[in-house]
């Protein structure tokens, strides 16, 4: 992994962290989850506008239809998981939805061998296995597995994710990097406000009253964290890219348990995070 990958996954686990923490934190109830993941989507691709406008690079789109079908169905995929992203924040704790989204690595990791033809080697399998026992140990309640709204919401996005993320590093090496994002979220807020169905102004204009100018900040952090994120696709393999990623846990997990008070199985949650963080950094160090 080069030094310029190594920073632009840092910058990825600081705004996922900030994401999560913000959405938690500073927004109130919503009043319809799709208002609000529309919100976010759209305040993201003005952000990444202005930021696109203010860098000076050159705008560059593919000639080729595949490419766009692929973006297509990023984007698809894109809305699903933000609308199940938001879900799970809002009906599980921050320390279990960060723990269980490491989850999706094992999933990256056979796209990643079997669509994209990357090598994934025993000993990042053995570092995949650390971070699913984590994830277990996690959801283990007295000799069940804990499951409600929110926890059910980020294992199926893990799904989603995967198979986005490994499109996203096929597909985008073929647009400007701004580009991609612009369209990726444009497209994405254009979708979910359609799907509110005729009352959408309405319902877009109460959810903002709501929220205020939270809804730009918490979709500055996702623009960034695209950014970031893509840029160190084109430097590093996704099945190493997105585990180092996952180091957010930490930072996630420890604010959930301090500052949010969220006590429920404390001790499980500190191991499970424990657990998979080791899998991480073994899957970005070494395997």
């Amino acid at each position: 992994m080069t030094p310029l990958a190594l920073l632009y996954i840092i910058g990825t686990i600081f705004m996922a962290s900030l994401w999560r923490i913000l959405v938690k934190t500073k927004t109130k109830p919503t009043v319809h989850d799709l208002s609000f993941a529309a919100l976010i989507d759209g305040s993201a691709a003005l952000v990444t506008i202005l930021i696109f406008l203010c860098s000076g690079t050159s705008f560059t789109i593919p000639t080729h239809y595949l490419p766009w079908i692929g973006l297509g169905v990023s984007i698809v995929l894109s809305t699903i998981g933000d609308c199940l992203i938001l879900v799970s924040s809002k009906y599980a704790d921050v320390a279990d939805t960060s723990i269980l989204l490491p989850l999706s690595n094992l999933w990256i990791a056979l796209i990643a061998v079997f669509a994209l033809g990357e090598n994934v080697t025993p000993f990042r399998w053995v570092a995949i296995g650390c971070i699913v026992v984590g994830s277990m140990i996690t959801l283990a309640k007295t000799g069940k597995i804990l499951l409600n709204k929110g926890i059910i919401a980020v294992l199926v996005y893990g799904i989603v994710n995967a198979i986005m993320v490994n499109i996203d590093k096929g597909v985008s090496p073929n647009f400007s990097l701004y580009v991609y994002v612009i369209i990726a979220y444009g497209t994405s807020s254009s979708i979910m406000s359609l799907l509110l169905g005729r009352h959408a102004k309405q319902t877009l204009t109460s959810e903002w009253k709501r929220q205020g100018w939270w809804l730009v900040v918490i979709g500055a952090t996702w623009s960034l964290f695209s950014i970031m994120i893509l840029s160190a696709y084109k430097l590093s393999d996704v099945s190493t890219v997105i585990p180092f990623m996952r180091l957010f846990i930490v930072i996630t997990t420890a604010y959930s348990l301090i500052f949010l008070k969220e006590r429920g199985r404390m001790w499980q949650k500190i191991i499970g995070s424990i657990v998979v963080t080791v899998g991480a950094i073994l899957l970005a160090y070494v395997g």
